[in-house]
């Protein structure tokens, strides 16, 4: 037999090691581990074991055998029917019944949780999760009261930066946008992390783009692309940041920006900043070299998933009409109804934008 030294540290390791699998996300295996170890040990570690093995059923979707061993962790307990452990399965059947919109079960069981002698910290999160259900079932009204409630007496709590976030995204879906800044700042101010961070600073970037605040966009965007370089929308923000100085009329800088971009950007993106490229040009009323800007799409860069060179060619012939060079802007409009069909949008409008050309020229002769 082992010394109980060695036995104590293989079991340390081997519940660690459950413990990663459950924080990975991979529950069925970390419920094999828990209750296998809780099997095979004894006192508080049995229990401790038994406990995190049937969350870990519970997240699985082993509802049945959740179930089992529940009943059966209750007997050899000996625990009363609210008793901690069996209101925290209670917590994790909630949120599972909530995963397949079983909401009138859901939600009752855990306005039954709150009616019970609960830690501050677990009371905390019940709440936070109801209020998440009252977003999903459209009691909206009431979700706000309850998360909001939560900021106002947990001030500090390490859940409340996910509730500002929470609170965040109902806010911007009931088209409350200076609310919706001000809980994703909150989020922010309080800490947020990893995913919540990134969610947070992402939708701040919007809001502050559709409010035209383009100061605040750009600086938390450089931010954003610092903090998260691997983000898939890392580059894509770095492109949004020229969008945004020329919102704001900075076309020099925001050319400078784009041009910058261009030596890290594969296929796609080169299309899109030589097209953002060209209508800071375009915005300067400097029109000649728009064109030339706006060629490069369609005649330097493959086709993209977005019909970049289509807009590309509409945009250099709006810039030829600007010029006055009206032949050349209907032979760039004509090459759109060539490659995209008559019949397609861009087709349809440049057919138009002959016609009306065509018919300035007969009124003027």
């Amino acid at each position: 037999a082992l010394p109980d030294t060695q036995v104590t540290r293989k079991v340390d390791l081997r519940m660690a090691a459950a413990r990663m699998l459950f924080e990975m996300g991979q529950y069925e295996n970390a419920a094999d581990e828990f209750l296998e170890l809780a099997e095979e040990t004894s006192g508080e570690t049995r229990f401790t074991a038994w406990e995190q093995g049937i969350i870990s059923e519970i997240r699985a979707g082993r509802s049945r055998r959740a179930g089992s061993h529940i009943d059966d962790y209750r007997e050899a307990a000996e625990l009363k029917e609210n008793a901690l452990p069996l209101l925290r399965f209670r917590y994790e059947q909630a949120k599972m019944l909530a995963e397949e919109k079983k909401f009138q079960q859901s939600i009752p069981m855990l306005q039954s949780i709150l009616e019970a002698e609960i830690p501050e910290d677990f009371r905390v999160r019940v709440r936070y999760e109801l209020g998440r259900q009252n977003i999903i079932t459209n009691n909206y009204e009431e979700a706000i009261d309850m998360l909001t409630s939560l900021t106002v007496e947990y001030p500090n709590h390490p859940l409340i930066a996910q509730v500002y976030i929470t609170l965040g995204t109902v806010y911007y879906e009931q088209e409350q946008p200076a609310n919706a800044i001000e809980a994703y700042r909150n989020a922010l101010n309080q800490g947020a992390m990893d995913e919540y961070k990134k969610v947070a600073m992402s939708n701040l970037i919007k809001l502050y783009d559709e409010r035209g605040l383009w100061d605040a966009a750009i600086a938390l965007g450089k931010r954003y692309a610092t903090e998260f370089p691997n983000a898939e929308d890392q580059f894509a923000t770095r492109i949004q940041i020229g969008t945004f100085l020329m919102n704001m009329r900075e076309y020099d800088r925001a050319i400078d920006h784009l041009t910058a971009l261009l030596r890290e950007a594969n296929a796609e993106q080169s299309s899109e900043i030589q097209f953002w490229i060209g209508e800071a040009y375009f915005n300067q009323a400097k029109y000649q070299q728009a064109i030339i800007e706006y060629l490069k799409v369609p005649y330097l860069n493959p086709p993209t998933k977005l019909d970049w060179a289509a807009s590309a060619l509409w945009k250099a012939g709006n810039a030829y009409e600007k010029l006055r060079q009206n032949d050349k802007a209907i032979r760039l409009y004509e090459r759109i109804i060539r490659e995209k069909g008559a019949a397609s949008n861009f087709g349809r409008f440049a057919r138009r934008r002959i016609d009306e050309l065509e018919a300035q020229k007969e009124a003027a002769e």
